[in-house]
């Protein structure tokens, strides 16, 4: 399927090959190396070979969107530091990552955002009295915005390609013409993806960066971004966006400055944008002079199991 967003027939034959002749306990042995590697090193380019081993044979298939969705990005902003300008609520320059992310390696770029407001506050657990800074991202009238989903077939979604319990396994054994063995050893697969991109441990981000690498490099390496499933909150995804897809498909729409005023996540403002110019200037307004940030309570989840 590389390079391509939709698989083709040729495609479909061999990765229901594959996946029907893989060993379940070959899969779980898999798993296991890659978390056994954790303990002997930190560099995601020693995860590679093992995740491309998990994931032989997985399906990832993309969704494609020229809706004019709305994306996300929240940042911590001290109230004395000023913000003139939209890339200091952007992406961070490669020179400023020097930890490792969820999917990124050390000085490499990524747009982590998220589909809707709460989220975004429960991901980033900004606590009361912190001040925090917002972009609000928009797709471009014209652009299609691709993102294959990692580790999201299991999750209680409603309807394909989110589900492969239930009714979807059955949607997607018919799609991929997979027998049940097949079936069963890709919900294993994206068993095993889901609990990695979950899991709050640091140590367990060379696994997600390299499963990462894989299907956007390997599989997908026209896509855009990624779509992964939230810790903080059940069936939610985030997104994170290659930033030169960020800088040619998105658009800075509006951004605002705000405080946390409670434990539930509420928040007061204190400015937003009554305009962004093509450089990426801010003019701030006062809240009472333009659209307020959308906001609501928000109790914080458990730490997941």
């Amino acid at each position: 399927m590389k390079g391509s967003m939709e698989p083709s027939a040729d495609d479909i034959v061999r990765t229901a090959a594959i996946l029907d002749q893989r060993d379940p306990l070959d899969i779980c042995n898999r798993a296991h190396e890659l978390l056994s590697l954790t303990m002997q090193s930190q560099r995601p380019a020693d995860f590679f070979e093992a995740a491309k081993g998990l994931l032989l044979g997985a399906i990832f298939k993309p969704i494609a969107t020229r809706d004019r969705i709305s994306l996300w990005r929240l940042v911590r902003l001290p109230l004395e530091e000023p913000c003139d300008n939209v890339s200091r609520l952007d992406y961070p320059g490669a020179e400023r990552i020097t930890a490792l992310g969820r999917l990124n390696d050390v000085g490499q770029q990524i747009l982590y955002a998220a589909h809707d407001l709460p989220l975004v506050l429960l991901e980033s657990r900004i606590e009361p009295g912190a001040s925090f800074g917002v972009l609000e991202y928009q797709l471009r009238e014209g652009e299609e915005f691709v993102t294959p989903h990692l580790g999201l077939t299991h999750l209680d979604y409603k309807e394909p390609p989110f589900l492969l319990g239930r009714e979807g396994l059955v949607i997607i054994k018919q799609q991929f013409q997979l027998t049940a063995s097949g079936a069963a050893n890709l919900d294993l697969i994206h068993t095993y993806v889901c609990r990695f991109i979950t899991e709050i441990d640091p140590l367990i981000y060379p696994i997600t960066i390299a499963l990462a690498k894989v299907v956007l490099d390997e599989v997908f390496p026209n896509a855009d971004a990624l779509l992964y499933p939230s810790i903080f909150r059940k069936n939610s995804l985030n997104v994170g966006i290659k930033p030169e897809a960020a800088d040619r498909k998105l658009i800075r729409a509006r951004a605002w400055r705000a405080i946390v005023t409670t434990p539930a996540g509420e928040f007061q403002h204190i400015a937003c944008s009554s305009s962004i110019d093509e450089r990426g200037a801010i003019t701030w307004s006062e809240p009472s002079e333009c659209n307020l940030l959308p906001g609501m309570p928000l109790r914080r989840a458990a730490k997941p199991p």
